[in-house]
């Protein structure tokens, strides 16, 4: 499954896409600063994958949506 963010799109599999819409829905934030932390948090996301990790494991790591967000 893919999930699109701005210019970037991010190879994921269910749980992380609910994952990352939870947090997206809990920012207080007009579009564009949204589009952005996406993004970037995306690319973090990414980055943490090709290193190794385990999905589970990078989102235990950032912590809860709220936590997050």
């Amino acid at each position: 499954m893919k999930w699109k963010i701005g210019r970037t799109t991010l190879d994921v599999l269910p749980p992380v896409k609910r994952y990352m819409n939870a947090i997206e829905r809990r920012l207080h934030a007009d579009r564009q600063t949204r589009v952005r932390i996406m993004t970037e948090l995306a690319g973090d996301f990414q980055s943490r994958r090709e290193a190794g990790q385990r999905d589970e494991e990078i989102m235990a790591e950032l912590g809860t949506p709220e936590e997050v967000a």
